[in-house]
């Protein structure tokens, strides 16, 4: 199955200036939401992050996987953030969160 692993990153309690990260993976397992993933090369600490909604479509074997936040201590660090995670990690821009 392919698992869309999708996170936001921002600071905390504020929605202004919001980017999304996304990454894919090929795995038959599948998260449930309250589990903790964790290994990305991205993640120093925390190092795993809570799995807070999972929508799985079994006709496309899809499932998009919705993260807690990426959480940074200034607003200018978040496109610094999502270009670091792109370039690096092996993340790439957008992911809707629903629908």
């Amino acid at each position: 199955m392919r698992v869309n692993l999708v996170q936001a990153i921002c600071t905390a309690g504020s929605s202004n200036g919001v980017r999304y990260i996304q990454k894919e993976y090929d795995t038959e397992i599948k998260p449930c939401v309250g589990d903790f993933i964790t290994g990305d090369s991205l993640w120093t600490d925390p190092y795993e992050y809570k799995v807070n909604y999972v929508e799985i479509d079994l006709g496309e074997n899809y499932c998009r996987v919705v993260l807690d936040d990426f959480i940074v201590s200034r607003a200018d660090q978040i496109s610094e953030v999502q270009d670091l995670a792109m370039h690096y990690h092996g993340w790439k821009k957008g992911g809707a969160l629903f629908g």
